[in-house]
């Protein structure tokens, strides 16, 4: 008792740059992380296991389409995980696949709910963590943003990490089918890695 009296009654020390003073009274060197700098372009394309899990001319993932109703989704591949509050009071966003895949839907009665004949707001999203893939062999994990330019060609729009239009490429967007392909996690520095896909089907 006396040494945590003695402790919180010392005055504390004077650190220098780059140190903190730990619980103890003492200092200690901060903890130094070195800068990760994004690579000049995507690594060398590896596909995955071709499946069906992923339909880019649809616009699905896992069965979850752009073009089904709430009730339609809840017939073909269950409840969903979750819903919660969409980007407004009368949006919801509901998920499925361990919440790697969701998408919108109006809730005029603001109660959290889609109801069923609500249809899906025009895109799937699918998250970083999605582990399926289309017949070619393209999806989400470990991916190389190098991939979808093998199979689909140059995409329509084009956003590079450096506002010039050099560099690391971010995001390509493709109009038949129309998806796009994201590296951009908002955590992360951008690496040439598939974070994400928006899939709207042939609209």
């Amino acid at each position: 008792m006396l040494l945590l009296l003695s402790l919180a009654c010392s005055p504390l020390p004077e650190c220098a740059e780059g140190q903190y003073v730990t619980a103890k009274n003492t200092c200690a060197d901060l903890p130094t992380t070195p800068p990760v700098e994004s690579p000049d372009e995507a690594p060398p394309c590896v596909y995955a296991t071709p499946g069906d899990r992923l339909d880019l001319t649809r616009g699905c993932a896992d069965g979850v389409c752009v073009d089904l109703t709430y009730a339609e989704l809840v017939e073909a591949v269950g409840e969903p995980a979750t819903c919660r509050d969409g980007y407004n009071d009368r949006t919801v966003r509901c998920y499925w696949s361990d919440d790697t895949v969701h998408v919108y839907f109006e809730d005029a009665d603001d109660d959290l709910l889609p109801d069923d004949e609500d249809e899906v707001a025009g895109v799937v999203f699918v998250g970083e963590d999605w582990d399926g893939a289309d017949a070619d062999g393209l999806g989400v994990v470990g991916m190389s943003m190098a991939c979808y330019p093998e199979v689909h060609g140059e995409p329509d729009r084009l956003e590079y990490l450096d506002e010039t239009g050099a560099g690391l490429p971010i995001q390509y967007g493709y109009d038949t089918p129309h998806f796009i392909v994201d590296d951009r996690n908002p955590f992360e520095v951008p690496d040439g890695v598939v974070d994400g896909l928006a899939l709207y089907g042939l609209e």
